[in-house]
């Protein structure tokens, strides 16, 4: 018996438009999304800002395909951001 073609999802290349952003200001966050697997699939991108889901996007990618997720953000105070889109490494604000 064959296992059914599936759809596996890898993020990577998370940026960020600026380093630094003002309050009030946003900042646009961008990450690449490959479908590892051999069937096409839809995938629900999570931004995260210091662990919590604040956005959340979906990107329909094809098998063997990458896809770009775009977000915008602006932050209401002042300080240091950890900025995340699903598993990979968060960047710093």
């Amino acid at each position: 018996m064959t296992e059914p073609a599936s759809a596996e999802f890898s993020v990577s290349g998370v940026t960020v438009s600026d380093a630094e952003v003002e309050v009030g200001e946003s900042v646009d966050v961008s990450a690449d999304v490959e479908n590892t697997g051999d069937a096409d699939g839809t995938y629900t991108a999570e931004l995260a800002v210091n662990g919590t889901v604040v956005d959340s996007e979906s990107v329909d990618v094809a098998a063997g395909d990458t896809e770009t997720v775009n977000f915008s953000r602006s932050f209401d105070a002042a300080g240091e951001y950890a900025v995340g889109v699903g598993d990979a490494p968060p960047r710093t604000l």
